[in-house]
């Protein structure tokens, strides 16, 4: 419901996390899949004020066990915005 309604994905906290930072940082391996690949306008090369993408957060908590396909669509995804 939040995606049809219009929710802009790529606002950030005073950290500078977008939804994106928390979903790869708690291991939300729908949420992470969902907001890639449903979400045409999000940024995933978007820093936090640390300079960290959100594929960096998943990288640095050692998500093994992270989708790879979600791994992918993070590293890959051509930006459109």
């Amino acid at each position: 419901e939040l995606i049809r309604a219009k929710i802009d994905f790529n606002d950030q906290d005073n950290f500078g996390w977008t939804p994106l930072h928390f979903a790869c940082n708690n291991e939300q391996h729908e949420v992470i899949r969902l907001l890639s690949t449903k979400v045409s306008n999000i940024n995933l090369e978007m820093t936090d004020k640390s300079g960290e993408k959100p594929i960096d957060i998943a990288r640095n908590n050692n998500f093994n066990e992270i989708d790879s396909v979600a791994i992918s669509l993070l590293k890959h995804k051509v930006q459109i915005i």
